[in-house]
């Protein structure tokens, strides 16, 4: 039986690996928690090196170690970069929010009005620019109100 993987997950405290071998079906072979010990790794996976393809290292701060000390052992041993994915998608997430947490909040101090999620949703501000009020005058409906200061943002 061909074996398609070893994923092997190192935790975050540097306490453990979890490995895990999957055939070509995604069908688990075996697996094992381990101890940060490269000797403990070889160890698991000798008895499949010669079915094994590829090992795969889910990517932390730290794994760059388990690597190059597959490598050394003749693995053919990558880095899964999924949770370095992961971490960015969520920052990016994050920076949204407060972009339109922080446009909810601009919106209420200039009109005195509350701006639900909804209505934030609803606008398109793809392009923003800013006009005076009277050329907007024309588009009221789709514009946030003028608070007095000459200049509106236009939501279309």
């Amino acid at each position: 039986m061909q074996i398609c993987s070893a994923c092997l997950g190192e935790s975050s405290q540097n306490h453990n690996i979890v490995a895990g071998l999957v055939d070509l079906k995604g069908a688990r072979v075996a697996h094992r928690k381990l101890d940060c010990k490269l000797s403990d790794v070889v160890e698991f996976l000798a008895p499949y090196r010669k079915r094994l393809n590829t090992v795969a290292v889910e990517s932390t701060f730290n794994c760059y170690w388990l690597v190059d000390g597959l490598k050394a052992e003749k693995f053919n041993a990558k880095i899964r970069p999924v949770r370095d994915l992961l971490r960015r998608r969520m920052s990016l997430v994050q920076h949204r929010t407060s972009f339109i947490l922080s446009f909810k909040s601009l919106y209420t101090r200039t009109t005195g009005q509350s701006l639900t999620s909804s209505q934030s949703n609803e606008l398109d501000l793809h392009p923003v620019g800013w006009q005076s009020s009277e050329a907007i005058a024309c588009n009221r409906s789709q514009s946030i109100p003028d608070t007095g200061s000459g200049l509106a943002l236009l939501a279309s």
